[in-house]
């Protein structure tokens, strides 16, 4: 038999044997690091042998936070790496009591970098070795023949299929419920996506029927607990029979070797990791295998659009091709995307809906649809859209019309052809006596000097005028900026409203702050903000 399919075989077996078995659509709570066990127990394993409901916790939360989310999903097996089993030591006891689980919390111990911490993760009431649990190669190795394993999972498209997490910005996490037609729906747009960029090119589809000249290898840059890195790229990676690189944390250099030796033909995640192999003068050097790099989640400087198609890779016109998307948690990752000449002309634009995926922009006062071309909310509709926030009916009737309207609370317009702009989340709008800035806008403005790595663009209360623009700028390494520099340039890209009163360039290019998927966190920066212009303001009335 396939070993890729031993291992998932291996784990299910475990897995009813800790009290599973039985219980389709039964949640398995996971919080670890990348590593290949996380492919197998959680994505493989669960759903596909036993229609298990894969709990994909952030692993880089903190325990209270980590215990939030088992305990909402109460999962009946969890699955910790060894470095948050010690970090939810002190909730262990309470956590396994709350979600009724079976009392096994099973530690994945392939790839640990610290031997210490797994020995006092080992030594925790309740926990198992992974590897002895899961017994493959002993007392199980007769079962990847069975018959009965060839059946499939006793459960139908509308059952639940996974539970991942937003953010909690602004409070706890809340559990976002998709459905086993979510899951499916979102690994097959990836493939159709392709499809539709060679259509627009006037290409025909022999490549469908062809196999590659090179086996197609994604290097995952994203945690699988982020539905982009596994809906969009582990699900797209192996429904065509790719392979997937791990890596546990972004690094250009460790990135650089695994192109290379990997032969990798597809990477990306969220823009500063294009940024970063952009920056990168061995990457620009190097003869890589590449494709295609991907990237979303975020805003994205329109200087990737222009300068990914500029390097040599391994598609028929001798380039990489670039492709950015747009989507959120709740719709399953990506519903939109551009690439390749519809990037090119419009590089500000994250594309159009898929075919099965229904936009429309709804101006926020009035809840009435937008004409083209004017800003208002995005709201998202189709089979991608999740089932709703796990136990929580208020939160999401809040974000949920009764006929499966979603409202993302990000602002953007469709242009007359249907391609999306995305203008920032509707908690950014900036307000400044009336006049709506958004910050996408004036972040683009600053982009356009090719001296910025990245920025970001958040209000200030003011008494006056409500609020005002203030922009945090990082320069390209070996590169420097001033504030009156940056202020001159964009004077003349953005109307007076939007110039911002106050930039702060990062000393010795500290990098802005930033989640688990790489998306800056604008929060924190608020309040540094507040400081600095408070502080500003009583310097000059000091001068005065």
């Amino acid at each position: 038999m396939n070993p890729l399919l031993c291992e998932p075989i291996f784990v299910g077996v475990t897995i009813c044997e800790l009290g599973l078995s039985g219980s389709p659509c039964s949640c398995v709570g996971h919080a670890a690091c990348q590593s290949p066990d996380t492919v197998d127990d959680c994505f493989l394993g669960l759903p596909s042998l036993l229609g298990a409901v894969p709990v994909c916790v952030n692993a880089l939360s903190p325990g209270h936070v980590i215990a939030h989310c088992l305990t909402l999903t109460t999962p009946k097996l969890i699955i910790l790496d060894t470095e948050r089993t010690v970090r939810l030591s002190s909730h262990i006891t309470r956590v396994k009591k709350e979600c009724g689980a079976t009392g096994v919390l099973v530690v994945l111990k392939k790839n640990f970098d610290d031997e210490k911490t797994a020995k006092v993760a080992l030594r925790i009431t309740g926990v198992h070795d992974w590897e002895r649990a899961v017994g493959k190669g002993n007392k199980h190795a007769n079962i990847a023949t069975s018959e009965s394993w060839k059946e499939e999972a006793p459960c139908g498209w509308a059952d639940d299929g996974s539970i991942f997490f937003t953010s909690g910005t602004t409070g706890l996490p809340k559990g976002v419920l998709c459905s086993q037609l979510n899951n499916l729906t979102a690994s097959f747009q990836q493939i159709i996506t392709i499809v539709r960029t060679v259509l627009r090119k006037g290409d025909g589809l022999e490549f469908l029927a062809t196999p590659p000249p090179l086996q197609r290898a994604s290097l995952l840059t994203i945690p699988l607990f982020h539905v982009t890195g596994c809906m969009s790229i582990m699900y797209g990676t192996t429904l065509v029979g790719g392979k997937m690189v791990l890596m546990k944390k972004w690094d250009v250099g460790q990135a650089m070797e695994l192109l290379m030796k990997e032969k990798i033909t597809s990477t990306g995640g969220v823009p500063s990791i294009a940024l970063d192999l952009l920056e990168n003068e061995e990457f620009l050097k190097a003869k890589t295998y590449l494709q295609m790099i991907s990237y979303g989640g975020a805003p994205a400087p329109p200087q990737i659009a222009r300068n990914v198609p500029k390097l040599p890779g391994t598609n028929p016109d001798g380039r990489v091709l670039n492709g950015q998307g747009y989507g959120l948690t709740e719709t399953c990752a990506g519903i939109a995307a551009i690439s390749g000449g519809d990037s090119r002309a419009r590089p500000y634009s994250t594309g159009r809906a898929f075919t099965i995926m229904d936009l429309m922009i709804v101006d926020p006062s009035s809840q009435q649809e937008c004409p083209i071309g004017e800003i208002g909310e995005i709201w998202i509709r189709g089979p991608m859209v999740m089932v709703g926030y796990y136990k929580d009916p208020t939160a999401t009737a809040k974000v949920l019309t009764k006929d499966g309207w979603f409202n993302s609370q990000d602002l953007g317009y469709v242009d007359k052809e249907g391609f999306l702009y995305i203008k920032g989340r509707v908690k950014d709008l900036i307000i400044r006596g009336g006049e709506n800035i958004d910050a996408v806008s004036v972040e683009n403005a600053f982009y356009d000097d090719e001296r910025i790595l990245s920025c970001a663009a958040v209000g200030v209360p003011d008494k006056r005028l409500g609020e005002l623009p203030v922009v945090f700028a990082v320069p390209k390494h070996g590169m420097e900026v001033t504030e009156e520099e940056l202020l001159a340039g964009v004077q003349e890209r953005l109307p007076a409203f939007a110039v911002p009163v106050m930039v702060i360039v990062a000393k010795n290019h500290e990098p802005l702050p930033t989640n688990a998927a790489g998306k800056i966190v604008k929060e924190p920066l608020r309040t540094r903000a507040k400081s600095a212009w408070g502080e500003h303001k009583r310097t000059l009335k000091l001068r005065l």
